[in-house]
């Protein structure tokens, strides 16, 4: 959640308009009467959905490596999959949007990734309400079996 998941997102979120950006026709498609969510979603869908194709089954696998099998421990491994589900979409939308607004949105991104995901929301608590990475804790804790097992 902390590492790879920013990381991944970063790189399917900045090359999906990346190709439309370089070879100018961006311009093209965005002055077509149809609307900007046409045009941009579909692209959010397909980087959010790599992600998540690539993280999901990697996170179930890596829990029932590490964790094991019993109920406790699949539950929690299942609760930080959806919560890696969830946060595919979210780090999605956010590199497509940065991909959109600049030219170096893999630069911007990956300072972002490393700064204030990696740095900042992890040693200042006021920090933790803007990120994502924390986002996506809270959604497994919330989600995860607690102590009694329900």
């Amino acid at each position: 959640v902390s590492g790879v998941l920013p990381l991944v997102a970063l790189v399917f979120g900045t090359a999906a308009l990346g190709s439309e950006l370089d070879d100018g026709t961006a311009v093209h498609v965005l002055t077509k009467p149809i609307p900007r969510w046409a045009s941009v979603g579909p692209k959010l869908i397909v980087a959010g959905g790599l992600t998540a194709i690539l993280l999901f089954p990697a996170t179930i696998l890596a829990g029932i490596l590490i964790g094991g099998t019993g109920a406790r421990e699949l539950g929690l491994t299942f609760a930080y999959a959806i919560a890696v589900l969830v946060g595919s979409f979210i780090y999605g939308a956010i590199f497509v949007a940065l991909s959109a607004a600049t030219s170096r949105g893999l630069v911007i991104g990956l300072a972002y990734s490393l700064l204030w995901e990696g740095l900042l929301s992890g040693a200042l608590k006021g920090t933790q309400l803007f990120s994502v990475r924390e986002y996506i804790r809270g959604m497994a804790s919330a989600i995860a079996p607690n102590e009694s097992g329900s």
